[in-house]
Parts: structure tokens; C-alpha cells; sequence
């Protein structure tokens, strides 16, 4: 099994004040980097549709001198498990580092990036940032009814998202909410199916998930699962009105 640590290793949704939701998703969404070098970007963007492969994968992180641990790396994983991607070279950027990798592939398809580096400070990459995203190379998401998706919580009722299809893509998570909600949802793939390798367990994808101004009732996250198979999705969502927080867990199959 594939752990999101050192082994093989959109379209734009705008929500209500993108600033705030990025600080919210990087505080309780997903573990905190701020004791660490921040990530700056990412090409392709996370969850996007590019119409070809692009010349390079590349990383950017505000730590200078890295990428020069022989366990650093930047992977490129189809559904079949395999790393497309080259060999990781660095740049320097100012105060940061952008790591890259030159896809071995120019082929369509859903693909994820896994990526680990060691910061200036001796600290893995991965205690404090997102080890994976994923994308699409001129592709359509396929054609699926929407499902709903039960959800527990430890401290609050029951409740039930929506999810747009249960096919491999692009998809639309929303859930009914009480006022402004900033919030994240984390999908992890606790088994393959549909011709999904066994090394690509393990893996995970994060949205931002968040109310907007058009539809204040309702959180909507949108992003990309790249691979058939079982997620296990865990959201974290914030009241911005009650200064509570929601945690609910729950698990949906998606198909190829």
C-alpha cells in the first residue's frame, strides 16, 4: 500500500473571500505549514483540465537551496501506478526553490502528482503540505448521475452531501449548511478498483470547500479524482457566524 510519504512517491471556483477560505483550508483543512516553508505553486494547477501535457511538472515552495536530498522527488502517476515523470531538477527562485519534473508521456488521461521534499530545516515536506493533486490532460469528465454521500460526525447530527457523479473527473461536492462556511474536504483512496493500481492507495486530494455569496445555504467544493476506487472523504468546515466547527467523514466509490 502506497503511504503519502516517501514511497511512489479548474476551472477556478471563486468562493467568498478567497483569501480568508485559503488561510481557512491551510488551518484546518489540511495540517498547517506555517511553521514552514509555504507552497506557492503548482503547474499544472491543482483539479484544472489543460488541453496537452506541459513540458514540465513543477513545485514552488518558499525555501531556498532545497531539492538536493536524494529522497526528494516529484512523480508523476497515471492509473496504472507508474511514474511518467523525469528526473527532479531544481531552480532557484529568489527565496524559494520550484522543483521539476519533464513528463515522459504526452498522452490524454486523468493524471496525480506526488511530490516530497526535505526544507532547509531538515523537516519532510509532507508533515505540512499537500503531498498530492491532481488534473486532467484533454479530457471530459465522464457523464454520471449525481449521488449522495452519508455523513457522520463525532459532534454533530448526521447529514448528506451531494456529489455530482460517481465516474473518475471532475466533480462538485455540496452539502446544506447554516450561513458563511469556510471549510475543506479531503478525499482519500482506501482501495483500487476499474483498473486503479494497488500502489496508488493511499492517496489524497483536497478542495476547498466553502459557501458563496450565490449560495449562502449551500458549501460547494469542486476538484478532481483522478483514479476508480473507494475515497474515504473527511470535511472540515468552519462557521464563520458561530466561530464553530463541523467534522464529518464519510465514503463514496467512483468508477472509471
Amino acid at each position: 500500500m502506497l503511504q503519502p510519504s516517501r514511497n511512489v512517491k479548474l476551472r477556478r471556483f471563486r468562493f467568498i473571500s478567497t483569501v480568508i477560505a485559503v488561510a481557512v483550508v491551510g488551518s484546518i483543512g489540511l495540517t498547517t505549514a506555517s511553521a514552514h516553508a509555504p507552497l506557492t505553486g503548482r503547474t499544472p494547477a491543482a483539479d484544472s483540465i489543460v488541453t496537452k501535457m506541459p513540458g514540465s511538472i513543477n513545485v514552488s515552495v518558499m525555501d531556498d537551496g532545497i531539492g538536493n536530498n536524494p529522497a526528494d522527488y516529484v512523480h508523476l502517476l497515471d492509473k496504472k501506478g507508474v511514474n511518467l515523470a523525469g528526473t527532479m531538477t531544481t531552480m532557484a527562485m529568489g527565496d524559494g526553490t520550484m522543483l521539476m519534473s519533464k513528463p515522459q508521456t504526452t498522452a490524454k488521461g486523468w493524471y496525480a502528482v506526488n511530490w516530497g521534499v526535505t526544507f532547509s530545516d531538515g523537516h519532510w515536506s509532507q508533515d505540512s503540505l499537500p503531498p498530492w493533486w491532481a488534473f486532467g490532460v484533454g479530457v471530459t469528465t465522464p457523464k454520471s448521475s449525481s449521488a449522495k454521500v452519508a455523513l457522520t460526525s463525532p459532534t454533530s447530527k448526521r447529514s448528506t452531501a451531494t456529489i455530482s457523479g460517481k465516474k473518475i473527473g471532475q466533480r462538485t461536492l455540496t452539502l446544506s449548511v447554516a450561513g458563511t462556511t469556510l471549510g475543506s474536504v479531503t478525499w482519500t483512496l482506501v482501495s483500487a478498483s476499474g483498473g486503479t493500481a494497488q500502489n496508488l492507495v493511499g492517496a489524497v486530494f483536497t478542495w476547498a470547500m466553502n459557501t458563496s455569496t450565490a449560495s449562502p445555504k449551500t458549501a460547494k467544493a469542486i476538484g478532481i479524482l483522478p483514479f476508480a476506487g473507494v475515497y474515504q472523504a473527511s470535511l472540515t468546515l468552519q462557521s464563520l457566524k458561530t466561530n464553530t466547527s463541523l467534522q464529518y467523514t464519510g465514503s463514496v466509490s467512483i468508477g472509471s
